[in-house]
């Protein structure tokens, strides 16, 4: 996205996965936002899709997720993401899930695994969404790596977040095993058991 505000180039339908999976790919580091999907209009749905071996752009940039900047539906996705640039204290760029989840988005029923052994020690990055303005709900994410630490579940958050959790330690089993505990109690999950409901 560069920055152009005309709603006529933006994604504004609906990308139905139906359970597969798009992977091996790194996010452009051009323009302010990037993403898979750079920005989406109030009438797109993104729903049913496993997101795998996904990299985050080699430089920073104002907003980046598998959507940069939302402002429709986003649901039913399970990413799993290498993280090695950031936002500062001032400005937290990055998401797992979405970059920037404008008050008119909304995030549900999403799972984030985040790795951040690239992640340098000043930056800041969100699991699930670097900024939240909208509604993020039914959500979690894993974290795991020598950065851990500087990842939260949303950098900053002034929207409505609910029932979304983070699970965070440096090793990815630790971290697994404790989200397992209050997801999955009674079995476990990864993206080859991603059981898809459509419109739940």
């Amino acid at each position: 996205w560069d920055g152009n505000e005309s709603d006529t180039i933006h994604f504004s339908g609906t990308f139905d996965g139906n359970g597969h999976t798009i992977s091996n790919l790194q996010l452009p580091s051009e323009g302010d936002t990037s993403g898979i999907w750079g920005q989406t209009n109030p009438t797109s749905i993104i729903r049913n899709t496993n997101f795998i071996n996904i990299k985050s752009p080699v430089k920073s940039t104002d907003n980046y997720g598998i959507v940069g900047f939302n402002t429709g539906i986003i649901e039913n996705i399970y990413v799993e993401m290498t993280v090695s640039t950031g936002g500062s204290t001032d400005i937290r760029s990055g998401g797992g899930v979405v970059g920037t989840n404008e008050f008119r988005g909304k995030v549900s029923n999403c799972i984030s695994v985040i790795k951040t052994d690239g992640l340098d020690s000043s930056k800041y990055f969100g699991a699930l969404a670097g900024l939240n303005q909208g509604v993020l709900e039914n959500s979690f994410a894993i974290v795991y790596g020598n950065e851990y630490n500087q990842v939260s579940l949303i950098s900053f958050d002034n929207g409505t977040s609910l029932a979304s959790s983070l699970y965070a330690h440096r090793d990815l089993k630790e971290a697994t095993s404790r989200a397992i505990a209050k997801e999955a109690p009674f079995g476990a999950f990864s993206s080859m058991m991603w059981v898809i409901e459509p419109n739940k």
